[in-house]
């Protein structure tokens, strides 16, 4: 952020064409899983107030404009696996259109729960070759499954 001159104590004028583009895979699935779990278990008054601002998918982006101090453009997607790119990419555009002139951008969220687990076995999208994790991604082949699991967010 100070390569772009995006520091909260200087002038707002030295901020306001910078912008912020992160989006979430999902958005904040490990939230959603943590709710459902006290609304089986204790009903739902005991929801807390603050389940669906945390599941929103640019609290993030809302998060490091506010902390940047960006005044630019903000925005957020959430197209699964492909979030980071496209938010990349939008970002690119966004600057070669003119709207801004740099960007904060990328993505977040490691879902890494029980249930997306679950859902992501139940649609036979994970590998089960767990004795030979060298030979687990086998995209593009007729017996090969291409998923592997890491919390690995990208930033630009």
């Amino acid at each position: 952020m100070r390569s772009l001159e995006l520091r909260p104590e200087g002038d707002a004028g030295d901020r306001r064409n910078g912008g912020v583009y992160i989006g979430s895979g999902i958005g904040g699935f490990e939230v959603i899983e943590r709710e459902h779990q006290v609304l089986l278990e204790h009903g739902p008054r005991r929801i807390s107030p603050f389940f669906i601002p945390a599941t929103i998918v640019n609290l993030a982006s809302g998060h490091v404009s506010i902390r940047s101090g960006a005044k630019g453009p903000n925005s957020a997607t959430a197209t699964a696996c492909t979030t980071s790119a496209h938010s990349i990419g939008d970002s690119y555009r966004m600057i070669q259109r003119g709207d801004a002139d740099a960007m904060i951008c990328g993505g977040t969220e490691g879902a890494v729960t029980p249930m997306s687990i679950g859902g992501f076995a139940a649609m036979r999208a994970l590998s089960t070759r767990n004795d030979e994790p060298e030979r687990a991604s086998r995209p593009g082949t007729a017996t090969g499954t291409a998923s592997w699991w890491a919390k690995a967010p990208a930033s630009w």
